[in-house]
């Protein structure tokens, strides 16, 4: 069973307090690349798409709409594509499927599953396996170029440089 299920509680999405969720409001979080969230909060077409699917919804039982889009369209497309891929290699499980679970768990508060520090998941693993926060979790890289990694995160100059060229800084600085 992979942890790919578990990144739908995380709180993915958030719109500034006050602003409603629209249909052009997802549409910024329809891409990773910010240079094209503009153009797909103006296109029409995606727009309106995403009306019509807020206005399918129907009762959400008290799930935030931006949790079931991150469900719906970000972490369920990626990991079906990921576990297809995987196939040939391994047998893996995500309960995508098993609303119970997932709702139960995106019914905790939301102070609980912040995205980068989610206390829900520490509970659970010190129920489950405690002897496994013995060990760092998602430690960040850093050292003498973490301001430059974080700018070119940042700025997007990342995809600009050839991929041989990352595999030789990651292992110059021993991460790769």
């Amino acid at each position: 069973m992979t942890g790919n299920a578990a990144e739908i509680v995380r709180r993915a999405f958030r719109l500034p307090a006050g602003e409603p969720v629209t249909g052009r409001s997802i549409a910024r979080f329809t891409s990773e690349a910010h240079r094209f969230r503009e153009r797909l909060e103006m296109n029409r077409y995606v727009v309106s798409a995403w009306d019509r699917w807020l206005e399918g919804l129907g009762d959400l039982q008290g799930v935030n709409v931006l949790d079931l889009f991150y469900w719906e369209h970000r972490g369920g497309n990626f990991s079906a594509m990921g576990e297809s891929e995987w196939d040939i290699v391994q047998e893996t499980f995500t309960p995508y499927n098993c609303r119970r679970l997932l709702t139960t768990m995106l019914s905790v508060d939301e102070s609980h599953r912040q995205q980068y520090d989610p206390e829900l998941y520490r509970l659970l693993m010190g129920k489950l396996w405690p002897e496994i926060l013995r060990e760092p979790i998602n430690e960040p890289y850093e050292g003498f170029l973490t301001p430059l990694l974080r700018a070119a995160r940042r700025t997007e100059v990342n995809r600009l440089v050839p991929a041989e060229l990352k595999r030789r800084v990651r292992r110059m600085i021993g991460i790769g």
